[in-house]
């Protein structure tokens, strides 16, 4: 008995060395990628509602990016759950047992009165980011991404969540966990899809610049950027196949350990073809954020999102899906020698069914 608990002290003792020595700052790779006062800036969040992440949105701007002088790459993994759908559908659901849903199902659905929705699905996002400085305020990126649909792992760990906490369920008990189910019986989108298979492709490529207007660290910053997204035309799933531009302006204040952010953006969106059949429009994106360092090469992140949905009012009447969309992020990012690597989860407020109800991201940056 002695034995095992002079074991189990050891054992205790090591695990807290390893933490403290986890806890150490490494070789400072602050000069080098996150500026002398050792922030890193907002969250590289965006819209990942299926469909949406289609589109441009704006790559935010990392803190005092312009006192880096060597390129750099970051790699950006997104993963959502999304379990959206119409009052009528959710209490469809909640009438019927756990099974998959059928062709019968879909014609019951559309004899409903009113417009009609269901989205099932989860998506993985994978952005890859080459950052070049050209000077010190300039600076240029080229990113690359992917995307799968599938159905997935997350249902039964929300459902038992909700369960366990007391929240609504919102119809997931009435339909078959893991699969990608889409139906829209709108005014102007007709499209179902029932258990689509796992698909996975390229998104449209986007090229970037951004410019400091005070490279040198100063408590406050302001930085441009401006970006474009190339077509590769395809499948509607990855690809628009028309181009989008899109400008932004953030604002960086940095006192002690608390560095604040404010992103405005604006994108012109080219629309998408059929079944979506989104017009052209302009779209702004709004951004706030707080930055606090926790310990010397650790620091905590919060973020609000908001953006305007990007359905109108030729495609549906429905106040839920043409709702601005409302994202909130909690981050942790941790310094390396040489780069960085964070974890964020992000969760959808307000209008529940037009983002997805659940996601997080890990991200890592190495320079060369």
């Amino acid at each position: 008995m002695r034995s095992a608990i002079d074991s189990m002290s050891r054992l205790t003792r090591a695990l807290c060395l390893s933490a403290l020595l986890a806890l150490q700052p490494l070789h400072a790779w602050a000069a080098d990628a996150v500026g002398s006062r050792g922030f890193f800036g907002l969250l590289p969040v965006r819209d990942m509602t299926p469909f949406g992440f289609v589109r441009l949105d704006m790559r935010q701007s990392p803190a005092t990016f312009a006192a880096s002088e060597r390129p750099s790459i970051e790699f950006d993994l997104g993963y959502q759950n999304t379990w959206v759908m119409s009052e009528d559908v959710e209490r469809y659901l909640q009438s019927r047992p756990r099974s998959p849903l059928t062709q019968a199902d879909v014609a019951n659905i559309r004899a409903l009165p009113g417009e009609q929705f269901l989205v099932d699905a989860e998506v993985a996002l994978l952005d890859v980011t080459f950052n070049y400085p050209i000077t010190n305020r300039f600076g240029i990126y080229a990113m690359l991404s992917a995307a799968s649909y599938h159905g997935g792992f997350m249902d039964g760990v929300i459902e038992n969540f909700h369960s366990a906490f007391g929240f609504d369920d919102y119809g997931r008990p009435g339909l078959t966990r893991n699969q990608v189910n889409l139906l829209y019986d709108l005014k102007g989108i007709q499209y179902t899809e029932l258990d689509r298979p796992s698909d996975r492709g390229l998104l449209d490529p986007v090229l970037g610049l951004r410019y400091a207007l005070m490279p040198k660290p100063n408590s406050f910053n302001v930085v441009l950027d401006a970006a474009i997204k190339v077509p590769l035309g395809g499948d509607v799933f990855f690809s628009t196949g028309r181009v989008d531009v899109g400008a932004q302006l953030t604002a960086q204040w940095y006192t002690g350990r608390h560095a604040f952010y404010a992103s405005g953006a604006l994108v012109y969106y080219g629309g998408s073809p059929a079944p979506f059949n989104d017009s052209s429009q302009i779209v702004p994106t709004g951004i706030v954020g707080y930055e606090f360092r926790w310990l010397q090469d650790t620091n905590l992140i919060a973020q609000f999102y908001v953006s305007r949905s990007t359905v109108r009012g030729e495609q549906t009447d429905l106040d839920e899906l043409r709702s601005n969309k409302y994202q909130v992020s909690l981050g942790l990012r941790q310094r390396l020698q040489r780069g960085y690597v964070s974890a964020a989860f992000t969760e959808n407020l307000q209008n529940v069914n037009n983002t997805p109800d659940f996601g997080f991201q890990i991200s890592a940056g190495f320079n060369f």
